[in-house]
C-alpha cells in the first residue's frame, strides 16, 4: 500500500478553513483542523496534525467506516489546551 501526503492547510497562527480535495486518483475528501472526512477514497485516509512539537494521528478510514465520529471520519481527539496549539494539519491518502 502506498501513501500520498495531501492538503497541508495551516501554518502557525493563520486562520483555519476546511478544504475539499480531489487527487489524481479521483478520490475526494475534506480536511478540517481536527478531522478529515473520506467521501470516496477506497484505500482509506488518515487525519494528521501537529500540536506544539507533538504529532497526532487519526484512524485510517474507508468511506463507510464509522468509529463513533461519523461515516468516513478520521478524528484526532485533543485536550482543549492542545487544540490551541495546532500548527499544521493535513490528510494522508492511501492508494494501491
Amino acid at each position: 500500500m502506498a501513501v500520498t501526503m495531501a492538503c497541508l492547510l495551516s501554518m502557525g497562527g493563520t486562520a483555519y478553513a476546511a478544504s475539499d480535495s480531489v487527487n489524481e486518483y479521483e478520490c475526494t475528501y475534506r480536511t478540517y483542523p481536527i478531522r478529515s472526512v473520506n467521501y470516496s477514497c477506497d484505500y482509506g485516509i488518515q487525519h494528521v496534525l501537529i500540536t506544539f512539537t507533538q504529532i497526532h494521528y487519526g484512524q485510517v478510514v474507508d468511506p463507510n467506516d464509522d468509529f463513533g465520529y461519523g461515516k468516513g471520519v478520521s478524528y484526532v481527539p485533543l485536550l482543549s489546551g492542545e487544540a490551541m496549539g495546532i500548527s499544521q494539519f493535513w490528510t494522508r491518502v492511501f492508494y494501491a
